[in-house]
């Protein structure tokens, strides 16, 4: 069946729309003004109902779009002050959606808008000026560049001093004073070269900033304003640190608990700045056991969100917190806990969607001469887990995260140039140097291992592992059966491989008519397996996936296109018809049903690259054929040649056929092909991701 239709929009959301027109055909009537004013109250009604928690993002998505169309209306009828309010509504909310770069222009822009205000310019209109004042601690709190920072603080301050000589100073303008000295004290605390007269700078404004704070609660309780006081506590931990101020470091934390507590509330980022100043002490079990409790906190708030997109962005704004807790779990040798935690923040949105429920597999659920090998990728180091049926080992290897993706860039680089002498050599150096960071730190606790599951992290999914040189010269093609995973757990799916091999074969090859080569794959791939049918050309379209009873293999030879932008929108090309374009997207692949499909094969250009969302998330197409049932999937990292391709598909499926497991006849085809060309070029393109 195809995949589900989008959904639809609202009545409410219908009648927004035909209002938007009727505002745009007379932008400067009192119907237009009226739609405009209810899309502003909307906007900020909706994000409040988000903040409020749990929230989810289509509520921030809408509220975006209505206050897109209040602020086009705002602009249409030169209504500076309006426009402003609308552009610092969206800066927030893009903020929320991830957004910053958006968000900081609308920001920009509304501050340009405000200083054309006579009561700006003059300090005598305070809603004009509180305006202004809100909109520069946005960007002294949140801005990318400490320069914008303390420059936003610099003119705050300012612009309070203006007013303070116009109207008597209120506790309105002395909150605003506390944020000010908050948000300077942040952005000095920040600045690079980070030096020792700029954090006691930093500490002083901190100190001011709770001494302001102090003093408003002390004539009016708000529990706000006291979280706020917390968070400035929390901020002056940090730079007590630092500075080497251990204990006034842990009091200033320990402060930030005593409020939040007081309120009924909890912050993972105060366990973990607290876990962060006990390992400094020397107190490193304590430091572990507040890590833990930062974990169990994500994994409670994590638990309220409905949608799966929220989850995941969740887990990405704290992936820190995990990779705290696993340092420290490794550091103290308790490499059981630290797995635990590497799982917990690895590919969860994928295994919900997944069909059935998964444990992760013990040592007594592997072979003797099967290994699972997992990575957690963080700021500054790698972890790597080898789990055996003997037990778990772990290292960790220091290397930060932008390293390994500028040497995985560079080697991508070459394969995408194709096959040369020169680029063989090179591309050989930089796998060797990720094989001395990633393999053989544990090369000890592979002896004996002949199948190897490997679970990646973040930017290590654009790895091929095989073509990584082993010291003996040999690649690791050639030393193990290899398949990937997004999760470990997914083993505990998997049958003792009864049923596969049986039942026909599905190709669909060639339907734009450039891939000669391709039609070759798909016949002989009919040849080779009893009951199957190949689609070439025109007939090689989407409706042929509707239906896949008796399928057992789906190889799918056909162009491919990844979309970094938008992720869900890459795609299968196949043919068009008078109905469908023929443009098979994630969004789609993942509606399908593909339960009995053992495997998947999808042959055409970049149908292995993914958008890596929180670190160990993936959008891609080999995730939406697993997703919607497939135990395997087979994808291209890059753009390799027609024959060469031909010959190794041949090789596999041969292999295949013979009753070879499916990890076992990917490493025989490339292994055929090394006497031929041994540039990875040829062969690593293809990985098996699945059971």
């Amino acid at each position: 069946m195809p995949a589900a239709a989008a959904k639809q929009p609202s009545p409410e959301i219908k009648r927004w729309a035909v209002e938007r027109r009727r505002a745009f055909a007379d932008p400067k009537s009192a119907q237009a003004k009226e739609f405009a004013d209810y899309s502003y109250k909307k906007s900020w009604g909706l994000y409040h109902r988000y903040t409020a928690g749990p929230g989810e993002t289509a509520d921030l998505e809408l509220a975006h779009r209505l206050q897109e169309g209040a602020l086009e209306i705002f602009i249409l009828r030169d209504s500076v002050l309006e426009e402003a309010k609308s552009r610092q509504c969206l800066s927030i909310i893009c903020g929320m959606l991830g957004r910053p770069r958006e968000g900081g222009e609308h920001s920009r822009k509304a501050i340009e808008c405000l200083l054309t205000l006579p009561g700006v310019r003059d300090a005598t209109d305070w809603e004009q000026l509180e305006w202004l004042m809100r909109i520069r601690r946005g960007l002294a709190d949140n801005s990318a560049s400490t320069e914008e920072r303390l420059n936003n603080c610099k003119e705050g301050f300012r612009d309070l001093e203006r007013l303070a000589k116009r109207v008597p100073v209120s506790a309105e303008h002395k909150r605003y004073r506390a944020q000010f000295h908050r948000a300077r004290g942040s952005a000095l605390a920040r600045q690079r070269p980070k030096t020792a007269s700029r954090l006691v700078q930093a500490a002083v404004e901190l100190e001011k900033a709770i001494k302001m704070f102090s003093g408003l609660l002390s004539d009016k309780k708000d529990k706000r304003m006291d979280i706020s006081r917390a968070k400035v506590f929390r901020e002056l931990s940090r730079v007590h640190r630092s500075l080497g101020r251990l204990k006034k470091a842990e009091a200033a934390i320990l402060e930030t608990v005593s409020i939040y507590r007081k309120h009924g509330s909890d912050s993972q980022w105060n366990h973990y700045h607290h876990a962060k100043v006990l390992w400094l002490m020397g107190k490193k079990k304590k430091a572990l056991a507040r890590c833990v409790e930062a974990v169990d906190i994500l994994e409670k708030d994590r638990s309220q969100f409905q949608q799966s997109e929220n989850r995941m962005s969740f887990l990405s704004d704290n992936v820190a917190v995990f990779d705290f807790a696993i340092y420290i779990a490794q550091e103290l040798g308790n490499h059981e806990l630290a797995h635990d935690i590497a799982q917990r923040c690895k590919a969860r949105v994928f295994l919900e969607r997944m069909r059935g429920t998964y444990e992760t597999p013990k040592g007594t659920a592997l072979a003797k001469d099967e290994a699972i090998l997992e990575y957690h990728v963080g700021f500054h180091s790698v972890a790597i887990f080898v789990r055996r049926k003997g037990g778990l080992h772990s290292v960790r290897v220091p290397c930060s995260v932008d390293l390994l993706k500028e040497k995985i860039e560079i080697f991508e680089g070459f394969m995408r140039r194709g096959a040369s002498a020169t680029s063989e050599e090179f591309c050989v150096v930089y796998l060797r140097e990720l094989a001395e960071l990633l393999l053989y730190p544990i090369l000890d606790h592979l002896e004996g291992v002949d199948r190897l599951h490997i679970v990646p992290s973040g930017v290590l999914w654009d790895l091929p592992f095989e073509a990584l040189p082993l010291p003996d010269g040999r690649f690791a093609v050639e030393a193990w059966k290899t398949s990937y995973l997004p999760h470990a757990a997914m083993l505990g799916s998997r049958t003792d491989g009864s049923g596969r091999r049986h039942g026909g074969a599905l190709a669909l090859a060639n339907p734009d008519g450039s891939l000669w080569h391709a039609e070759a794959e798909a016949e002989m791939l009919a040849k080779t397996f009893s009951g199957s049918r190949f689609l070439t050309g025109a007939r090689a379209k989407k409706s042929a996936l509707y239906n896949l009873d008796g399928t057992r293999i789906l190889h799918l030879a056909c162009h491919g296109r990844f979309e970094p932008s938008d992720p869900l929108s890459s795609c299968l090309l196949l043919a068009p018809d008078r109905r469908d374009d023929g443009i098979l997207t994630v969004r789609e692949i993942a509606g399908l049903r593909l339960k009995k499909l053992d495997l998947a094969f999808l042959s055409g250009c970049f149908t292995g690259r993914g958008k890596h969302i929180g670190r160990d998330e993936i959008y891609g197409l080999s995730h939406a054929f697993l997703q919607a049932g497939a135990k395997s999937v087979v994808v291209a990292l890059w753009e390799i040649e027609d024959l060469a391709t031909r010959d190794l598909v041949s090789a596999f499926y041969k292999a295949v056929k013979e009753g070879k497991g499916l990890a076992a006849a990917l490493q025989e085809a490339k292994v055929e092909s090394l006497p031929k060309a041994r540039h990875p070029y040829y062969w690593a393109a293809f990985k098996l991701i699945g059971i």
